[in-house]
């Protein structure tokens, strides 16, 4: 794992990765399961922003992409990728790690082993995930329950903690606030949402893991 970018080239992926992209200039990432033959499973929502056009079908796969899809979808590393750069969700690194890197790429908590990432991926695009919830139930905690037997989404939790510190530094009944009190918002906005991600990956890290 390097300590800037988890990103990989396609001929490294591996069966049972938990792998991303980035959306919207890094706004967001997108995750999945790659389950080998150039396959990846992974879950969207209709309500997501920066999501493609429609297009043509893959010839390869047989995905036609769409802003309206909704639900859990096997389409080939290309089509997932869709035009972006490919990255892998690294587990298992150490607490300063997990503070060092970008947020959103990597956790404390031990995965499960390939075979069983991928029996739950194909077992859930059978199955069903339930229903796609941006916050609670994304493509994240698809990915992370695969590999984890328990959901959990990095960046929905980054989000959240962000939204409530920029709402509470915004006060417009005190008039135009002063420059320290902007300094200490902006402090906040930065290492708040990531000290509340680093709690959410520790408690998870040791709960005990559900192999079935």
């Amino acid at each position: 794992m390097g300590l800037l970018s988890n990103e990989i080239s396609k001929d490294k992926v591996q069966i049972g990765d938990h792998i991303y992209t980035y959306r919207m200039m890094h706004l967001y990432s997108h995750h999945g399961i790659y389950v080998g033959n150039d396959t990846v499973i992974h879950y969207t929502g209709a309500d997501v922003v920066g999501k493609s056009e429609s297009k043509s079908r893959c010839g390869k796969c047989g995905h036609q992409p769409s802003p309206n899809l909704e639900g859990l979808l096997k389409t080939c590393l290309n089509c997932f990728l869709d035009g972006h750069r490919l990255f892998r969700f690294e587990y298992e690194v150490s607490s300063t790690n997990l503070v060092i890197q970008h947020h959103r790429t990597c956790s404390t908590r031990s995965c499960d082993k390939p075979q069983v990432v991928v029996e739950r991926a194909w077992e859930l695009l059978n199955n069903g995930f339930g229903n796609y919830d941006l916050f609670e139930n994304n493509c994240e905690c698809f990915a992370f329950y695969c590999k984890t037997g328990k959901p959990m989404s990095l960046q929905a939790t980054f989000a959240k903690s962000a939204g409530k510190v920029a709402t509470k530094g915004i006060n417009l009944n005190n008039g135009l606030p002063n420059p320290l009190r902007v300094a200490k918002n902006c402090v906040k906005l930065v290492w708040k949402p990531k000290l509340e991600m680093y709690i959410k990956d520790k408690y998870l890290a040791n709960q005990p893991h559900n192999s079935t």
